[in-house]
């Protein structure tokens, strides 16, 4: 609700002024006065390159906040799945080494031996392990893992689908500011306005019900270190096309599309 206020106003038909002339009251052609206060900003929709500017600021800004969002739930996710695997896992392989001891007991044990070591193993072993399980159990439904990997999953595939629809308005607009039509813009806002703008607002109190103020301080500095390798190997690969069309080195294209399908092919066949 951040834009409301600031792109609310439309300034009659000189959207984009050539030339700022002050008229005789002090209010020049693109509706600024002489202290500097857009005159028109109090009425309508206002519909200027600087007002698009700033609502292609505030959905980058918009997108940016639901991206975090979305990366702290997946980091989440990652780590209620690998408890739940750990421990699922665990109870799977206890079992199968219980059922291992009873069938060795059945087997390899004597009843007629009398070595204590081996009865006392066989006897209390069962014990112990059964223990493990119905207590690795208990901590499995105690903590809920896959319901709330569930839940987590279904505000992960909000929050991506926000983060689309965002992208999407945001390249819209932004394409207004080289070809500028008046009407299908005020559309594009009241829209962004009455449909987005309230489904982020829904989106974002979901977010906020699985986010502590904790999260932020274990995932934080991950999400950014992340987010600079991204960057580092970006600049890296633009240097690279850099270097390769200045030094121009001897690297033959055809040669390496032909060594990448025969490596293709190889996997291929690895599969079948």
């Amino acid at each position: 609700m951040e834009m409301v206020g600031r792109i609310m106003n439309f300034n009659g038909g000189n959207n984009v002024p050539s030339q700022n002339v002050v008229n005789s009251s002090g209010v020049n052609s693109s509706g600024v006065n002489s202290s500097g206060v857009n005159s028109s900003c109090s009425k309508e929709l206002c519909l200027n390159i600087n007002c698009i500017d700033d609502l292609i600021n505030h959905i980058r800004e918009k997108k940016r906040r639901m991206d975090l969002f979305r990366k702290i739930l997946e980091l989440k996710y990652h780590k209620y799945k690998s408890c739940h695997n750990f421990w699922s896992v665990s109870t799977i392989l206890l079992s199968s080494v219980l059922t291992l001891i009873e069938s060795c007991k059945l087997i390899f044990v004597d009843p007629d031996d009398q070595n204590e070591t081996s009865e006392e193993f066989f006897a209390f072993s069962p014990i112990f392990i059964s223990t493990v399980i119905t207590c690795s159990t208990s901590i499995l439904k105690f903590k809920k893992y896959q319901e709330k990997m569930e839940l987590l999953n279904n505000v992960i595939q909000n929050c991506v689908g926000m983060v689309g629809r965002l992208k999407i308005k945001k390249e819209v607009i932004q394409l207004q500011k080289n070809c500028y039509d008046e009407k299908l813009l005020k559309d594009i806002i009241n829209a962004y306005n009455d449909e987005i703008l309230q489904e982020y607002c829904i989106i974002y109190q979901e977010s906020q019900k699985y986010i502590k103020s904790t999260d932020y301080d274990k995932y934080a500095k991950q999400i950014n270190y992340s987010e600079l390798y991204k960057h580092m190997i970006e600049q890296e690969r633009q240097e690279f096309y850099e270097h390769y069309k200045e030094h121009k080195p001897k690297i033959v294209l055809e040669e390496v599309m032909k060594k990448t399908s025969e490596k293709g092919k190889l996997n291929n066949k690895c599969f079948c």
